[in-house]
């Protein structure tokens, strides 16, 4: 066998693993990472934050921000936590977080044309509001609604997935619980409220 043959060949396979090579960190370099902190604007002089084990995910203490003022009058509190891989719906996350045995029966789900689904309900003196927001901008508040959402832009995952840098599906999401009491407002005014902040946090997520 001729030895320039030979030697061409190994150039050639030498040169395909060096492009493999530099090919894949310059997918890990421009990939986007699946790994999401807190957005610097949620990160306020008026927000503070919060680590809970009210929320037993698999084990892990869920990193959080916490806004607490008033509005027309009525306490407003505000938490968001952030949940790397999502495998639960709002009602399982609400019971977790209450520390109850079951999940509020007066949970009516609201579906909003702009941001999507959340859950609302009354408990004592205060009206709450629970959703998932997903990093793509939008609410959820059932798991298959949810997985809908993490379903998304497959298309532009699949390369870094082949690679082994990212899930195919995106499962992040910031879970949001919001309560306001119902001095000196009606259910539906406190509605109205939780929903504008609701907007708001949205925006905030996914700029």
């Amino acid at each position: 066998m001729n030895p320039k043959y030979w030697q061409k060949a190994r150039l050639l396979i030498l040169g395909c693993c060096s492009l493999g090579i530099f090919f894949t960190l310059g997918i890990k370099l421009l990939a986007k990472s699946s790994i999401y902190k807190f957005p610097s604007n949620l990160v306020l002089p008026t927000w503070e934050s919060i680590k809970t084990d009210n929320i037993k995910y698999y084990g892990t203490t869920l990193e959080g921000r916490r806004e607490q003022k008033k509005v027309s009058s009525s306490n407003l509190s505000i938490k968001v936590y952030y949940i790397p891989n999502n495998l639960l719906g709002n009602k399982e996350l609400i019971r977790q977080y209450q520390l109850l045995e079951s999940p509020p029966e007066n949970i009516t789900m609201i579906e909003n044309s702009e941001i999507g689904y959340y859950g609302l309900f009354t408990k004592g003196n205060s009206t709450n509001l629970a959703t998932c927001v997903h990093p793509e901008g939008k609410t959820a508040f059932t798991f298959p609604q949810f997985t809908n959402l993490a379903h998304q832009n497959i298309k532009t995952r699949l390369l870094p997935w082949i690679f082994g840098i990212s899930d195919l599906r995106d499962w992040r999401c910031f879970w949001v619980n919001m309560s306001m009491s119902l001095d000196n407002i009606t259910e539906q005014e406190a509605h109205d409220i939780l929903q504008t902040e609701l907007k708001t946090i949205v925006s905030e997520i996914t700029q």
